[in-house]
């Protein structure tokens, strides 16, 4: 468990970082979770990342402006809230795959997802994306999602499931 303040900007603007190892548990962090934890890293290839209990910010800008991105393999998140996917992958320009993508809100419904906005916008290189995003909650949560990925050729094998109720 990772205290209040998370991985929030934790690796920001380490731009000689290729790589970095976490523990291959699920990470629990608080109050500000992972927020543009490595926005701006030189970090190439994202595997098997595993989250937990990302509260508030989330995931927003995550991985932003990470231009030497190339690809992810293996990203999953249980119990987000707020606007925890916003803009994820922001300006990735090199990003070319993600793959095996797993974000699951659906059992939590005292913390509701309400954003992928920008998740993937301008990641002009970006050629294929597949996973599961579910539980997000309420309306114009995929503003922007894909926007300016001009290269994309196959979303197929992503789903996304979207809760207009309460």
């Amino acid at each position: 468990s990772i205290g209040d303040h998370g991985l929030a900007d934790a690796f920001r603007g380490c731009s000689s970082l290729s790589s970095v190892e976490l523990p291959s548990t699920p990470l629990s962090v608080g109050l500000h979770g992972c927020e543009a934890a490595f926005s701006k890293s030189g970090i190439k290839t994202v595997e098997n990342l595993s989250l937990s209990g990302i509260e508030l910010s989330g995931c927003a800008g995550m991985f932003r402006g990470c231009s030497a991105l190339e690809k992810v393999d293996g990203l999953s998140a249980k119990g987000l809230s707020a606007s925890a996917l916003e803009g994820m992958f922001l300006s990735c320009t090199s990003l070319t795959s993600v793959q095996d993508l797993y974000i699951d809100n659906s059992e939590d419904k005292n913390n509701k997802l309400s954003k992928c906005d920008s998740m993937f916008h301008n990641c002009e290189s970006l050629l294929s994306v597949g996973g599961l995003i579910k539980g997000l909650y309420g309306q114009r949560q995929l503003r922007y999602m894909f926007r300016k990925c001009t290269a994309l050729k196959d979303a197929s094998k992503l789903s996304v499931e979207i809760n207009y109720g309460q």
